[in-house]
């Protein structure tokens, strides 16, 4: 005898088993929700990591780009200023850049935090 069959009594519903056909569509849902969320969680993932593989890629293109920049500023100031004083320079101008650039992140962590 099949479930809904089981259920009627009569021809009629019974308490118990609308409670079961309940606690069934209950279940389905949760199912539902369940596999809904492992999908998002699955394509987040996918779209964390090439973000991150670009970021990455950036990161270290940026890094020879700085390092270019450097040493030719440090090449150009051969003329005019001895070593100590170039290095002291360009040293002095990534203390800067560095500590806007920490400042700034810190500003955008304190903005972010009161949302």
């Amino acid at each position: 005898m099949s479930d809904t069959v089981a259920a009627r009594t009569n021809g009629h519903v019974t308490v118990e088993g609308a409670i079961d056909r309940i606690a069934e569509a209950a279940q389905d849902v949760v199912a539902g929700q369940i596999e809904v969320t492992r999908l998002d969680v699955v394509a987040a993932g996918g779209r964390m990591a090439r973000g991150g593989a670009l970021i990455l890629a950036g990161a270290l293109a940026l890094a020879g780009s700085w390092t270019a920049l450097t040493l030719a500023i440090y090449v150009h100031l051969a003329s005019q200023l001895s070593v100590e004083q170039r290095l002291g320079l360009i040293g002095l101008a990534h203390g800067i850049a560095g500590f806007g650039l920490m400042i700034a992140g810190a500003r955008a962590m304190k903005a972010h935090a009161h949302d």
